[in-house]
Formats: C-alpha cells, sequence, structure tokens
C-alpha cells in the first residue's frame, strides 16, 4: 500500500510538472505572422469589342490583307464596395492564330459576342495569356503593341496585342488595338482574351473572364481574285 502511495504522488508530481513546461511553452513570444494567407475577393470581366470601321453594321469584318483595328471596352464585374484598396489601370491581351477558325451553326451568324462556352477557353489558354500579360504589365511597357509567334504548329499566323485601359467610376475601361490579320485566309475567327487589373499598392490582379472573344470575319478583297 506504502509504495502505492509513492507511485502515485510521483505521478501527479511528474503531471504537474509537465502542466507547468506547457504552459510556459505558451508564453514564450515566438515571432509569428498575424495570418499566414489573406485570400482575396474573385473580380471577374467582360470584354466588348467593335471594328474601328463605324460604316459596317454586320459584326466585325475585314477584307482580306487589311489590318483589324477594334475599339474594346472592359466592364469589371463583382467589385465590393468595400474593397480594401483601388484599382488603377486594367490589361487585356487579345491573342489569335489561324487555327482558331470556327464554323457558325445555323442563325450564328451575326453573334460577334457569345456566352463564354468551357470548350471556348480551356485552362492552357488562361495559364498561358495570364502569364504573357503578367510579363507585359512588369516590363513596365504600356503602349499597345502587337506581336507574331510562329512556333505554333500549323499556324501560318499568330498574332497578339496588350492594351491598357483607365478605369472610371464604373469600372469600365475604353482603349483600341490594331491586329495584323492581314495573312489570315477567308473565314470566322475567335479572338481569345484576358485581363488583369493593378491596384493603388501594386498588387496584381488576375480577372476572371466571363464572356468568349470576339469574333472576326475575314472578307474575300477583289484584290486576291
Amino acid at each position: 500500500l506504502h509504495d502505492d502511495e509513492i507511485l502515485s504522488q510521483v505521478t501527479n508530481d511528474g503531471l504537474q510538472l509537465l502542466l507547468d513546461i506547457t504552459t510556459k511553452c505558451m508564453h514564450i513570444p515566438f515571432r509569428t505572422p498575424n495570418h499566414f494567407f489573406r485570400v482575396r475577393p474573385c473580380i471577374s470581366s467582360e470584354l466588348f469589342a467593335l471594328t474601328g470601321d463605324s460604316s459596317t453594321s454586320d459584326g466585325i469584318s475585314i477584307l482580306q490583307g487589311f489590318h483589324l483595328s477594334l475599339n474594346l471596352c472592359l466592364q469589371l464585374k463583382n467589385v465590393s464596395p468595400d474593397l480594401p484598396v483601388r484599382l488603377t489601370k486594367l490589361y487585356c491581351i487579345l491573342y489569335c492564330r489561324t487555327s482558331f477558325q470556327i464554323n457558325f451553326q445555323s442563325g450564328e451568324e451575326n453573334k460577334g459576342q457569345m456566352q463564354l462556352d468551357c470548350q471556348d477557353w480551356g485552362a492552357d489558354d488562361m495559364v498561358d495569356l495570364n502569364e504573357k500579360l503578367l510579363q507585359y504589365v512588369t516590363g513596365c511597357t504600356e503602349t499597345t503593341q502587337g506581336m507574331r509567334d510562329g512556333d505554333n504548329t500549323g499556324d501560318c499566323e499568330v498574332v497578339d496585342a496588350c492594351v491598357c485601359f483607365e478605369p472610371n467610376e464604373r469600372g469600365q475601361g475604353f482603349s483600341n488595338c490594331v491586329l495584323d490579320v492581314s495573312a489570315f485566309p477567308v473565314g470566322s475567327y475567335r479572338i481569345k482574351w484576358h485581363s488583369c487589373c493593378m491596384d493603388d499598392k501594386g498588387s496584381y490582379w488576375s480577372l476572371l473572364p466571363l464572356n468568349a472573344g470576339p469574333v472576326f470575319t475575314v472578307r474575300k478583297s477583289s484584290v486576291f481574285g
């Protein structure tokens, strides 16, 4: 019985010592951040495009052998009114190649802007365009520029352009660009796009696209017989 009392006392003393050590460890001032991660609100955008030639009313079209001039409107969506930062710049990249040629079904010929479809927009496309756009923005280049890339198998022509917008109080930005599609064959093509914005603290925000890119049609010119 005496041995049992000694064993019980040793056990209680040991547990009390362990509790004291744990309590003191909890009061050690570790240098930890206030938060390990921060979830930002998801802001999305819509892109609207019209041809620079206001004399045509049959959608976006261009004669074969000419450049495509576009007037653009980028509209922010789902922007919280209590957003802790101010969005100062909007950017958008337009990207098209000859393999983006599409065939309209009956009754869709004049639908230059259609709802975004999962088949029209792959994850790889979004990642690649976001990477190009990030390089453009961080390169401190604010002039619209078009570039060609012949590395895509099966595409004789690839064009893209980066555009900068100044957002107004409604979250709208207006700008224009020119795409060199002079070598594109006759047909209709989908322009893929992605957008981003910069806030007043210099942070980069990738915007979720809500609609599919504009469609333009290359029409046969008498110059090409």
